[in-house]
């Protein structure tokens, strides 16, 4: 497998993305993997837009954007770069030997043609915020169900949780809905949506 956890602090969207494309081509679809596309946009000097599915039986990733795509994420360069390369990518491999864009992640969401039909009754901006105490900063990502436009102003659903938490979700130290009964996990807006996408991606 292509290593996506020690990549260059200075790494370039289109870089990382090449290695994905190889890290993808490691991986082979499910046999119910459904034709819907991820897309992700990352805005900024160095950014663009790229969509992630399967064709022909294998994944692939497309420069450029897609029509209706089943789950879009968008965020700014300088976010982009500390989940895959800064504070947030080293914060979480303190605790899991895996990478927040793992492609074995990412392929989940239209991997599965049950998953993916779960997912398609889900509509709204859900806005993921990592606070960063030690640098005193904040990371952003809003990821977009149901094909619409992504509102990045005014996301249906805002959720907040600490970088040095987060490390412990993705482990599976902790789970979701624990985390966000103690308190961990803060929710604002349409608390349905966060947690009914939740049920429906695990």
């Amino acid at each position: 497998m292509v290593d996506l956890l020690n990549l260059p602090r200075m790494i370039m969207p289109a870089a990382f993305t090449e290695l994905l494309a190889e890290a993808l081509g490691e991986l082979t679809p499910p046999p119910d993997a459904t034709d819907d596309r991820v897309a992700v946009s990352v805005s900024g000097p160095g950014g663009g837009e790229w969509h992630i599915g399967v064709t022909d039986g294998v994944f692939d990733i497309t420069e450029g954007a897609t029509d209706s795509p089943l789950v879009s994420i968008s965020l700014a360069v300088s976010d982009w770069r500390e989940f895959v390369a800064g504070r947030v990518r080293d914060v979480a491999s303190e605790h899991a030997d895996t990478s927040l864009f793992d492609p074995r992640a990412l392929t989940k969401l239209q991997g599965s043609g049950e998953r993916a039909e779960r997912i398609r009754g889900f509509a709204g901006d859900i806005q993921c915020i990592v606070e960063d105490k030690e640098e005193d900063a904040e990371y952003t990502a809003t990821f977009t169900l149901g094909g619409g436009t992504p509102n990045l102003a005014a996301p249906t659903t805002t959720i907040r949780v600490d970088l040095a938490y987060l490390g412990r979700l993705v482990s599976g130290e902790e789970n979701v809905q624990n985390a966000f009964f103690a308190g961990k996990i803060r929710i604002d807006g349409d608390m349905n949506l966060a947690m009914g996408l939740m049920t429906a991606v695990m």
